[in-house]
């Protein structure tokens, strides 16, 4: 992890957003690469409306970076993943 940013809690809800650094090791004649990837995860409390219990509900986008240079290329995502999550206890 570079970067690490939290968001505290409150009513809207809570997340954080991390920047890793993904080095491939290349491994025979491949070409050793270093990628970057951003994850925003943003998490909300809410009550399941068929059960009346409480879930936390979530949204996780990941987007992967070209690095050229030790320079991260952020305009411009190579892949984005935009992925829902549900939590709950049984």
């Amino acid at each position: 992890v570079v970067r690490r940013k939290v968001e505290p809690p409150n009513d809207q809800g809570f997340g954080y957003q991390e920047l890793y650094r993904i080095e491939d090791g290349g491994g025979g004649i491949a070409i050793p690469t270093t990628r970057a990837a951003l994850v925003k995860r943003r998490y909300r409390r809410a009550i399941d409306n068929e059960t009346g219990k409480r879930v936390v509900e979530g949204l996780e986008i990941i987007k992967t970076f070209r690095v050229l240079d030790n320079v991260a290329g952020t305009e411009f995502p190579t892949s984005t993943i935009k992925s829902t999550l549900r939590l709950t206890r049984s």
